[in-house]
Order: structure tokens, then sequence, then C-alpha cells
């Protein structure tokens, strides 16, 4: 069976109309789960720095303001605060 693809405003009303069904079946869980598991297709989520700086560029500079958009969010609210640890000691590991 030959269909046309969907452009436009019936494309939109289609994907729309499939994602409410997917809530309201599903779950939001599994629209979570699928765009997580298209992001990662698509472009590998980094767990470190070391990962980021590997990316290509356009990409790399994305996550880098990303980054740095959420820790000065983070900074404005007071989440945590700067700190020079004494000598032999390290953080403790967070994400």
């Amino acid at each position: 069976m030959n269909t046309l693809p969907l452009i436009g405003e019936s494309a939109e009303l289609a994907i729309t109309s499939y994602l409410e069904y997917l809530a309201r079946e599903e779950g939001v869980e599994k629209i979570y789960f699928l765009l997580a598991q298209h992001a990662t297709e698509s472009c590998p989520i980094p767990k470190s720095l070391r990962d980021v700086i590997r990316l290509p560029a356009s990409i790399q500079k994305k996550w880098l303001e990303s980054c740095f958009e959420k820790l000065k969010s983070l900074k404005e609210r007071n989440i945590y605060e700067a700190v020079v640890f004494p000598n032999r000691r390290r953080a403790i590991k967070n994400c």
C-alpha cells in the first residue's frame, strides 16, 4: 500500500494525535523512553567532559553551552558553592 508522506499541518496533526494516544494508552514514560532512545541513536549522550570534547564541533558547542547554562542556573539558585579542598582530599563523585 503506497501512501503519500504527510507534510505540513497534516503531519503535525498526525504526530500530535499519536503522542496523545501514547500518553493515554502507554503512559508518558513510554514517550520519554522513545525520545531518549532516538536521541542516543542520532547522537550518543556524553557521560563526561572528555566525551563532549570528542564530539563533532557543532554538537560539541551545543553541549558545552548547555553545560554552562546548567551550571549557571545551579549557581544562581545556591545549589553549590566552589571550595578549595585541603591537601589529600577529594570531592565526592556526582553527576
